[in-house]
């Protein structure tokens, strides 16, 4: 990690893998390392079970460094447990944390399969307003089984008080979930929003380019 000869991949992993067995080394590095191994520490933190690891991180996802910031909350995401649910939830809903970090946030909330964090991310679409932060919502939704989500998204999609710019997003978001999405992307073939239904159409089309035939041809 601390050789300049090796490959800034190669660092990082070895960063990665300190965090990950020892936070001793890891406190003693982390105000002495470039950012970018300090980054890569805070990601291997989340895979420490330690509560010394947990305190670490809330310290890291709490700091200056955006940068160092996002991994650390990607290593809580990581933890997936109540402690970090809770951490990233508080992040999330905070509008004078950056903007890059809330966004991480709402990701990582996505990576951990605990009921309350879905729905920390149900309630942040209800109440929370920046357009940057709520589509890392939907992606962080669109993370989870779709079994968990299909209920939200369906009405999500059915509302009518959505703007089609954010159902489009929403729909980007389902594409990319676990689980059989085809069907219910295909009944947005033909919404009554052209963005909606072309939304829907290339979304089929990246999945199956065949599930995506007859109602297409109505989008214009």
């Amino acid at each position: 990690m601390l050789d300049a000869s090796a490959s800034i991949q190669a660092r990082r992993d070895a960063a990665r893998a300190l965090g990950k067995i020892s936070t001793e080394e890891a406190r003693g590095l982390l105000n002495s390392v470039p950012p970018f191994l300090k980054a890569a520490i805070a990601e291997g933190l989340g895979q420490n079970p330690s509560a010394e690891a947990r305190d670490m991180l809330h310290d890291l996802v709490n700091g200056k460094d955006e940068a160092v910031a996002r991994s650390a909350a990607r290593g809580l995401g990581t933890r997936g447990d109540a402690d970090a649910v809770d951490t990233l939830g508080k992040l999330l809903f905070n509008d004078q944390t950056p903007e890059s970090v809330r966004t991480e946030a709402a990701l990582a909330l996505g990576d951990v399969n605990l009921p309350s964090a879905l729905d920390q991310l149900t309630r942040a679409i209800a109440q929370i307003h920046d357009e940057d932060v709520i589509e890392s919502v939907l992606d962080g939704l669109g993370r989870r089984p779709f079994s968990d989500t299909e209920q939200f998204f369906g009405n999500y999609l059915n509302s009518p008080d959505v703007p089609p710019e954010s159902k489009v997003l929403a729909i980007e978001a389902v594409r990319d979930a676990d689980g059989d999405v085809v069907p219910f992307l295909s009944k947005y073939l033909n919404d009554a929003n052209p963005e909606v239904r072309a939304a829907a159409k290339e979304a089929l089309d990246f999945l199956d380019p065949n599930t995506a035939t007859g109602p297409t041809n109505t989008v214009k």
